[in-house]
């Protein structure tokens, strides 16, 4: 087992109703439901219970981000954290 871990993982945090809800909205009618998007509600509550478990016993690395702002403000979210962590990178926030 390797111990290569990344220097930083994005969360975002968005609860498990609501992230169900989006992820079968992009299913179109003629799809048939892969394994995951069949799983009932209370197996996503789980494996968002889980994430924040790990977002708490690793905070350096794991950077929860609210997953219910818009796609602009989590974006510059990173970005921020990004060029604030790896300033050598010289990253800097995409100009909406």
């Amino acid at each position: 087992v390797s111990d290569c871990k990344p220097d930083v993982t994005f969360l975002l945090h968005l609860d498990a109703a609501t992230a169900r809800t989006r992820m079968l909205q992009r299913v179109q009618p003629s799809d048939k439901l892969d394994r995951m998007e069949r799983e009932p509600l209370e197996f996503y509550e789980r494996v968002c219970e889980a994430y924040r478990q790990l977002a708490k016993r690793e905070p350096k690395r794991i950077v929860v981000v609210d997953g219910s702002q818009s796609a602009d403000k989590i974006e510059n979210s990173i970005w921020e954290i990004m060029s604030s962590r790896f300033p050598a990178l010289g990253v800097t926030a995409p100009q909406s």
